[in-house]
């Protein structure tokens, strides 16, 4: 939890310094999906002389910009624009969490949460994780060997990149024979190709791709029929 120190004096409560705290792990978020990055101050704030800046690399481009007691759009890095807000009812208890909408890709990273309180200022940095759940495996003949089969394995829209594994039909693991390709779409996911050469003996084979985050596994099937 964070706190606010606060001490008496005359009767009058003064605040000598703000803690300002997130989590302390990633915050995980599926690409589409709303999501909210905690930071909070065990105190009460007033909204009097507070801003609450959001932001990432550029102070002066923030992702959200609260001051005076409204937004403030002026600034604000438009890729994030109409995507983003406080919970403003919430506030003078100290949540001053983000709350963002549609996450995507290039939203993965660091985000920093500083809060300036009448002169006093602090800041939280919080890591959000942007997971892309890919589309299911799809295997196909790519081509022929003596005595065998050339499969390609492809799925599209990962983020980050998965693991692929190909296992025949009695269990054996056969990733050490495949090869990897991996390139990015225009909006950053990932879309994968392995290919594998097998003899005819091995009558099917599954491509399984794997979330390296969630363990959420997508998986095609190929049965093979000898030449």
């Amino acid at each position: 939890m964070s706190n606010c120190l606060l001490t008496e004096f005359v009767g009058v409560s003064l605040i000598l310094k703000i803690l300002i705290v997130g989590p302390d792990h990633p915050v995980p978020a599926i690409a589409g999906s709303d999501v909210v990055l905690d930071c909070k101050c065990s105190t009460h704030l007033s909204l009097e002389r507070l801003e609450v800046r959001w932001f990432r690399t550029r102070y002066n481009s923030p992702v959200y910009l609260y001051s005076e007691g409204h937004d403030q759009t002026s600034e604000q890095d438009t890729a994030y624009r109409h995507r983003t807000g406080l919970f403003v009812e919430e506030i003078m208890n100290g949540n001053v969490s983000l709350r963002l909408r549609d996450v995507r890709v290039s939203d993965n990273g660091t985000y920093t949460c500083f809060v300036d309180y009448k002169g006093l200022y602090e800041e939280a940095d919080i890591q959000l994780q942007i997971i892309g759940l890919g589309s299911q495996p799809w295997i196909r003949v790519d081509g022929h060997h003596n005595g065998g089969v050339r499969l390609l394995c492809e799925s599209n829209g990962w983020f980050p990149a998965p693991e692929v594994l190909w296992v025949d039909v009695q269990g054996n693991h056969l990733t050490t024979l495949s090869t990897l390709t991996v390139s990015e779409d225009s909006e950053g996911f990932l879309n994968i190709q392995s290919q594998i050469e097998i003899n005819y003996s091995t009558n099917k084979i599954r491509c399984l791709i794997r979330s390296k985050l969630l363990r959420d596994d997508q998986e095609g099937n190929l049965q093979i029929s000898g030449q």
